[in-house]
């Protein structure tokens, strides 16, 4: 049995919430002042490194360890380079046998630290938790669902949107509420959306045209982009996405809003690529969740 154990950090709890969607661990969520019941014989794996976390895992004597979800990239556009320090920590933790093993999500940073006690692990993907409806009306939309954080390429996002907005009557649905006044400034037609359930969440992606997703240097993996394909919308993203079936919306220079506005316009005017992507990640999730499987069989 595996217990997953996180702050509620929206990258770790997608990936949580996932894998327990395909039957391979139960998922708690931390709140202050939390007290924790967790089964002896239970494998424990903390999501992403917090300081809380040093007083909590020493406590808990059942075999455990941390997942590790962001890619290098990542790490180097937090403020401060905050992640370096996390992942310090995280390693210190481990040659101190105070955990047992770290995953990470990354191949790539796998590979760069790769040892016995450290395993790639994939993301998991649970078609289950996303409701696909092929009959939902399309809508003239673009989604643009993210944090407001630097990897993520708000600003040329944005100007990419302009750009289409110039040659097409279609509306910008984002929750960057942040980013308001830079998208009056832009004149882009947008409505900008507070926190919506996930119910509505999925049915308001599932009415769009086009998904919008280029990153700077990009996460290995966005769950963003799996759930559009999942309800049938392709994914305009970043080259960094290799996980993405679609080399038709995949931007090379995520610099260039040029070249992003080409590969929305190209998706605005191929549909069908919504099946294809759906399909595509369907097969992906089996290879996928095999893997992970194998290794939480192995730690």
């Amino acid at each position: 049995m595996l217990v997953s154990i996180s702050w509620p950090f929206p990258g770790v709890c997608a990936y949580f919430q996932n894998l327990e969607g395909i039957g391979l661990s139960k998922h708690i969520t931390l709140k202050q002042n939390m007290q924790l019941t967790i089964p002896k014989d239970a494998v424990v794996v903390f999501g992403g490194y917090s300081e809380p976390y040093k007083e909590l895992i020493p406590n808990i004597s059942n075999r455990k360890g941390v997942l590790f979800t962001s890619s290098s990239g990542e790490v180097g556009l937090t403020p401060n380079m905050v992640e370096v320090t996390f992942l310090e920590k995280t390693l210190e933790l481990l040659d101190r046998k105070i955990i047992d093993f770290v995953l990470f999500s990354d191949p790539n940073m796998a590979e760069v630290f790769d040892r016995d006690d450290t395993y790639w692990i994939p993301c998991p993907i649970a078609p289950k938790l996303v409701k696909y409806d092929g009959n939902v009306e399309k809508t003239d939309g673009i989604s643009l669902f993210c944090p407001a954080k630097p990897s993520k390429n708000i600003y040329g996002n944005l100007l990419a949107v302009k750009l289409i907005q110039e040659k097409r009557s279609i509306k910008l649905h984002t929750n960057l509420r942040g980013c308001e006044k830079l998208i009056k400034m832009l004149g882009i037609d947008a409505e900008i959306h507070d926190w919506l359930p996930t119910e509505h969440y999925h049915k308001l992606l599932s009415s769009m045209g086009v998904n919008l997703a280029v990153e700077w240097c990009g996460s290995y993996f966005n769950y963003n982009v799996v759930e559009a394909a999942l309800l049938g919308v392709p994914s305009v993203v970043n080259a960094v996405a290799d996980f993405y079936p679609l080399d038709e919306t995949t931007v090379k220079n995520p610099d260039d809003p040029t070249e992003i506005a080409d590969k929305i316009n190209y998706a605005l005017d191929h549909p069908e690529l919504g099946d294809i992507a759906r399909d595509t990640i369907l097969k992906l999730a089996e290879k996928h969740n095999a893997k992970v499987k194998e290794v939480l069989d192995e730690i």
